[in-house]
């Protein structure tokens, strides 16, 4: 009886290592994969020709209009179309298109880019894919650029039908503390 017992051990710990064993993989897999993509060069990306590293202080914020709906937010100025964040040394760190027209005004090498197709014919298919936000159907698709310090998520609509229609545009930094 006692050799029934010991021998159930072992295989439970046999079982046990062998999950833990696999898990670890699929995560190393997952962390590899996010790491091969290559970079993307994104420092001619803007939107209102604004990019993360700028002055706030550079930015003529009567232009484009405010939002009275949102809350303000510490260290966020929320415009007609469009968001951005910055830093207590008054450098952006992101700019968010919040409305179609804001999406009008998002620019690759001064192009501006119209739909989902058109950004990955400019910028390659060197994109990850991931949810945004699963409640809505929204999902991104993702370029980063180490080189500059840049990452562009490109949000759209899985829901919609139209998986070419940019739903939000966001560009931020991945130096600066946000």
């Amino acid at each position: 009886m006692n050799s029934v017992s010991t021998s159930k051990k072992k295989y439970f710990i046999f079982l046990l290592i062998l999950i833990i064993a696999v898990v670890a993989m699929v995560f190393i897999a997952a962390k590899l994969n996010t790491n091969t993509l290559k970079d993307t060069d994104l420092s001619n990306v803007t939107i209102y020709h604004i990019k993360p590293g700028e002055s706030l202080n550079q930015l003529e914020k009567d232009q484009y209009g405010s939002r009275q709906d949102l809350l303000p937010q510490k260290n966020s100025y929320h415009f007609k179309n469009f968001s951005v964040t910055y830093n207590d040394q008054k450098i952006i760190t992101a700019i968010q298109t919040t409305t179609d027209e804001g999406n009008q005004h998002f620019e690759i090498n001064n192009t501006p880019i119209s739909n989902l197709d058109n950004a990955v014919t400019i910028l390659g298919e060197n994109y990850g894919n991931t949810e945004y936000d699963s409640e809505q159907g929204l999902s991104s698709r993702d370029y980063t650029d180490q080189k500059h310090g840049i990452q562009l998520s490109l949000i759209y609509s899985k829901n919609q039908g139209n998986y070419n229609a940019l739903v939000w545009v966001i560009i931020k930094s991945i130096d600066q503390p946000q």
